[in-house]
């Protein structure tokens, strides 16, 4: 599992190093299933089905409604994870150098 740690946004989290064809599938499918959310609702939701060991002070549960979720940190956590996710799953298309 590959760590992902925001010592300012007090949070961390874990994405697979070798996803499953579900779990891939599952990130995919958010994407078409949440298109018409804001992009970074979008990335969020897209980020939840392959995260794992969610810690975060500001968004406790990451399954926390987004309407109930409060204060900027809050969003912040969210807008990181959701990027850093979809950095990960860009990366699963990288072809390995030999």
């Amino acid at each position: 599992m590959a760590h992902y740690e925001n010592s300012e946004l007090n949070a961390s989290f874990d994405l697979p190093d070798n996803p499953t064809a579900r779990q891939v599938l599952a990130y995919d499918s958010a994407m078409i299933e949440y298109r018409d959310e804001p992009a970074l609702v979008l990335l969020w939701e897209c980020a939840r089905t392959v995260i794992g060991n969610w810690q975060s002070e500001h968004m406790p549960q990451m399954d926390t409604s987004l309407d109930k979720a409060t204060g900027l940190k809050a969003a912040q956590v969210i807008e990181w994870a959701g990027a850093q996710a979809s950095f990960w799953r860009v990366g699963l298309n990288d072809v390995p150098k030999n």
